[in-house]
């Protein structure tokens, strides 16, 4: 069963009395396990598809379902939670808290859900070394770099075991030697626990492990890659 389907997504946006046709019509179907990867230039809706496939927007037309549940269907708390439990965001803003620091911003979601003390104890060490933060548990976000605050929204985004990870640009603040690593920590999270990824990116690096390539220009689907 597609963990994700967008049936004929539309998003337009309105500046005054202009319409920005941001998505034209985009049909996908994203399975179990994939590891998909989204390309483009600059404003040919990677972003926007990214939202509302994550349900952070909703569509100006057509729908997505996520495991087979219409989003369309779903009030605001419904929404939150399918956020929260079945998907996870890596932002290329990071989207870090501040005040938190880079143990307790992994924990974050784990507290939203309830998880007992011990496990999240347990599951935030085993991603700050995954990602290579174990040394820097205590540190705020201000006082990392660019790098290592997206290592940081990465191992947030897996910290509630998603059912899929939606990534814009996941690995552009990164050296290459620490993006191959995160690459393939994701690449056994996506063979062993049949995570499924989705990422817009320019980096040849992801694009060379994924099952598929969407090409994307002016809102819609030009081909695909397999």
């Amino acid at each position: 069963m597609a963990i994700i389907e967008a049936q004929e997504i539309h998003k337009d946006y309105h500046l005054g009395r202009t319409i920005i046709h941001a998505l034209r019509g985009v049909s996908l179907s994203i399975n179990r396990g994939e590891f998909v990867a989204i390309m483009g230039p600059s404003g040919c809706g990677k972003s926007t598809l990214l939202n509302i496939l994550g349900c952070i927007d909703a569509p100006t037309s057509g729908g997505v379902l996520l495991e087979g549940e219409d989003v369309a269907s779903l009030n605001d708390d419904q929404e939150a939670d399918r956020r929260l439990h079945r998907i996870g965001f890596i932002f290329q803003s990071f989207n870090l808290i501040p005040v938190l620091n880079v143990a307790e911003n992994i924990e974050f979601p784990l507290l939203l859900t309830g998880t007992a003390r011990e496990l999240r104890r347990e599951k935030v060490a085993a991603l700050m070394e995954m990602v290579g933060l174990t040394s820097h548990a205590t540190h705020r976000p201000e006082e990392l770099s660019g790098g290592q605050r997206q290592r940081v929204a990465i191992a947030r985004a897996l910290v509630n075991d998603p059912a899929v990870v939606i990534a814009d640009e996941p690995t552009a603040n990164l050296d290459s030697e620490t993006g191959r690593e995160i690459l393939e920590a994701m690449l056994r999270l996506n063979r062993e626990k049949e995570v499924s990824f989705i990422f817009s990116t320019h980096n040849p690096d992801v694009t060379a492990w994924a099952h598929r390539i969407l090409h994307l220009k002016d809102g819609r689907i030009l081909r695909e890659e397999r």
